[in-house]
């Protein structure tokens, strides 16, 4: 059997346009409301957020005094650390100088005084300068060594040596400096 079509061409392509526009404008809709359903996917995501991020805020203001006072806590705890810190080299300091002193009492020879004793601090340990008068050159030597053989004392130079004569006798006037061991 035989068909002859005696539709024009236009008619196809007119059906052809037609096919094509109903499968976009098909297609078209689902892909919008794809669009739209996750649209009210992330809404209610972000709803959900929303109200997490305000529990959590209810929830620190709720622990917020806590916090304050541990802060405050933290603060006063720091303060009396520097404070102990400040007691404790004051009462190793304190127990250092007497310490020095009853050394340098115990390496004087009996025929030295002492006038004059300073002390400066640098970065390791203390510097004194150490005058003094003696009845002859041998007990100044005398001292210098007491002091270099001392637990506390070390680098012993002499700065100055003057003999001069008072009532007829014979007086050495000396500067010395050494360091602290501690």
């Amino acid at each position: 059997m035989i068909t002859i079509n005696l539709l024009p061409e236009k008619y196809y392509k007119a059906r052809k346009l037609k096919q094509l526009l109903a499968i976009l404008i098909v297609g078209g809709s689902v892909i919008v409301a794809v669009l739209i359903f996750l649209y009210f996917i992330q809404v209610k995501n972000v709803a959900k957020l929303n109200k997490q991020i305000k529990e959590v805020e209810v929830e620190q203001e709720k622990y917020r005094p806590i916090l304050e006072k541990m802060e405050m806590i933290k603060n006063k705890e720091a303060f009396l650390q520097s404070r102990m810190k400040v007691l404790k080299e004051l009462t190793t300091k304190h127990s250092v100088w007497p310490r020095l002193l009853d050394d340098l009492n115990r390496v004087v020879p009996f025929n030295i005084w002492l006038t004059k004793v300073d002390s400066k601090a640098q970065a390791k340990g203390r510097i004194f300068t150490i005058d003094g008068i003696s009845l002859s050159k041998e007990g100044v030597a005398d001292f210098m060594t007491n002091l270099q053989k001392s637990t506390y004392f070390e680098n012993v130079v002499l700065l100055s040596l003057a003999e001069s004569f008072v009532s007829g006798m014979s007086q050495v006037s000396f500067r010395i400096t050494c360091s602290s061991k501690i």
